[in-house]
């Protein structure tokens, strides 16, 4: 992962863009208020917040690969919230 990850910063240096970098602990606090706070408990607050039902038939599956899914959205809503506190503090 480590390699990828320097590859991945040094493409995006090389073309420009911004790269926001957040520890695992920081996303699990930023939404659930723990930053020790179990992936079941971090998926509960991804459907939470996006409006899904975390059991049921609209629930996203929860098995292999679809847990980096609310990995992704558990960053992408981290980094929604950073990015209005950082607006509101300007």
């Amino acid at each position: 992962m480590a390699h990828a990850r320097g590859v991945i910063c040094l493409a995006a240096g090389d073309a420009e863009l911004h790269i926001v970098h957040y520890a695992a602990s920081e996303v699990r606090r930023a939404l659930t208020g723990n930053g020790r706070a179990s992936a079941r408990q971090v998926r509960e607050m991804v459907c939470r917040r996006l409006g899904i039902s975390s059991s049921g038939s609209d629930a996203p599956r929860t098995s292999g690969r679809d847990e980096h899914m609310y990995d992704a959205l558990a960053l992408a809503l981290c980094h929604a919230g950073r990015s209005r506190e950082t607006a509101a503090r300007r």
